[in-house]
C-alpha cells in the first residue's frame, strides 16, 4: 500500500497506520519548506519516501538531515507556459511484493483547487498495478 501524506490528521494517524498495515509505504510530497515540512519532521520515522517537485528543496531536505536516496525529484508535469503536460524523464518504478497484492491509493486534503483533487482521481485511475519508488 501507499500513501500519500500531506494532511495534520494524516501525520497524527501515521502511527496506529503503520502499526496496522505492516506493509504500509508512506511517500510524503513536500513542496516547499515551510507549512508541513514541520509535520514531516515530526513524523520522519514513519515516512518511507520523500517527493519534491526541485532540487533546491532536495537540498533542504539534505541540509536538515534527510539522506538523499529517500528522496525523488519530480518536476511539475505542468508546463505553466503552455499548459501542457510533459513527462518526466527518469522517474523509476518498481513493482510491489507479488502480481496479485492489492493497491491502495489515498488523497487527504482540502478539497481546493490548488490541492487538485479531480487531478489525483484521474492519476489513480491510470495505475492498475501496485507501483513502488524504486531506491
Amino acid at each position: 500500500m501507499t500513501l500519500q501524506v500531506g494532511s495534520a490528521a494524516v501525520y497524527r494517524w501515521l502511527p496506529r497506520l503503520k502499526k496496522l498495515f505492516t506493509e504500509l509505504a508512506v511517500v510524503d510530497v513536500l513542496f516547499n519548506p515551510v507549512g508541513h515540512v514541520d509535520s514531516y519532521s515530526k513524523s520522519r520515522n514513519l515516512i518511507d519516501h520523500v517527493v519534491v517537485e526541485h532540487e533546491g528543496m532536495a537540498a533542504w531536505l539534505v541540509e536538515h538531515g534527510e539522506r538523499r536516496s529517500r528522496i525523488s525529484v519530480i518536476p511539475n508535469a505542468v508546463d505553466c507556459r503552455t499548459g501542457s503536460v510533459r513527462v518526466c524523464p527518469g522517474l523509476a518504478y518498481r513493482r510491489g511484493r507479488g502480481a496479485k497484492a492489492p493497491s491502495l491509493s489515498g488523497f487527504s486534503a482540502r478539497l481546493a483547487e490548488e490541492k487538485a483533487p479531480d487531478t489525483f482521481v484521474r492519476i489513480a485511475a491510470r495505475f492498475k498495478r501496485r507501483l513502488l519508488f524504486s531506491s
